[in-house]
């Protein structure tokens, strides 16, 4: 809710219309995506650290079968921000526009890293759990298929334009 209210605050100070509102929204979006692939966490604290993230023997922190999930997080470190190793996932990261009929828009955000469909899987993989990027995480009470904090956020800065909007064409 404060993400929400302080965008539309942002949005009633902007003199601009929807389509330039939703190109600064998705921007917002794509930053988060960068800021949210960029944590600080070496790769040799995950190691001592037993591997966290992990499913298997390595990941000690869970028992023999490693973390699974929904174990509602046995480990020191947050899901999110995803941990900078080599910066390619954070440098991967794309913005497509595409103008269609009628003056609309369509943005694509993705992620062109070989391996961030196993990184950003919302349900992780047979090796990994999920993060919570693009949806539910093992470490939050979220049910499967809720939406990722990328998608949230989103939400909550579409859901201000859309009031910003309306208030504007309001007639008196």
């Amino acid at each position: 809710m404060a993400l929400y209210q302080s965008q539309k605050a942002r949005f009633e100070k902007m003199g601009v219309d929807m389509r330039r509102m939703h190109g600064i929204m998705v921007r917002d979006t794509f930053d988060d995506a960068q800021r949210y692939t960029s944590g600080g966490v070496r790769t040799s604290e995950l190691r001592r650290l037993g591997h966290p993230f992990g499913r298997g023997r390595a990941a000690g922190t869970a028992g023999r079968g490693g973390l699974k999930r929904g174990s509602k997080g046995k480990t020191k470190i947050a899901s999110l921000p995803i941990n900078y190793q080599s910066g390619r996932l954070r440098r991967s990261w794309s913005l497509k526009l595409t103008k269609g009929s009628g003056g609309a828009q369509t943005y694509i955000l993705g992620n062109n890293a070989p391996y961030a469909k196993y990184i950003l899987n919302p349900s992780g993989t047979r090796k990994m759990v999920g993060r919570g990027l693009w949806g539910h995480s093992a470490f939050t009470k979220m049910e499967s298929g809720t939406m990722g904090l990328l998608a949230r956020r989103a939400r909550a800065r579409n859901k201000a334009i859309i009031d910003e909007m309306r208030r504007r064409n309001r007639r008196p």
